[in-house]
């Protein structure tokens, strides 16, 4: 089970902008998404682990899965090291981001 003020953490990641810029935390759903944020995992839950799983989630077909990650943070140097950098802006999608991601992780990018 969650807790309550996990509870209150993810509404507040879904409603609001500021705080998760803030906290430097996101919502994430979908097994697939959860497994590959890993490293940067708070805490996972299904809807055994939350009542109100279906509240919390953002979207209008929960995923069975989601979870609280935290944003990586990268400098200059970091990205200066990378062959391959990919960059989003206004992605509209988010099954086509996860589907980004596990091709930037098969090419190293």
């Amino acid at each position: 089970m969650i807790t309550k003020a996990q509870e209150k953490l993810v509404q507040e990641l879904v409603s609001n902008k500021k705080t998760r810029r803030e906290r430097g935390m996101f919502l994430i759903e979908g097994s697939k998404f959860v497994k590959d944020a890993k490293k940067y995992l708070e805490f996972s839950f299904t809807s055994k682990d939350s009542y109100n799983f279906r509240d919390l989630i953002s979207t209008e077909t929960p995923q069975s899965v989601a979870g609280v990650a935290r944003i990586p943070q990268f400098t200059l140097d970091n990205v200066a090291k990378c062959k391959v950098i990919v960059v989003l802006d206004n992605v509209q999608d988010p099954g086509n981001v996860g589907t980004i991601m596990r091709a930037c992780l098969a090419f190293d990018a």
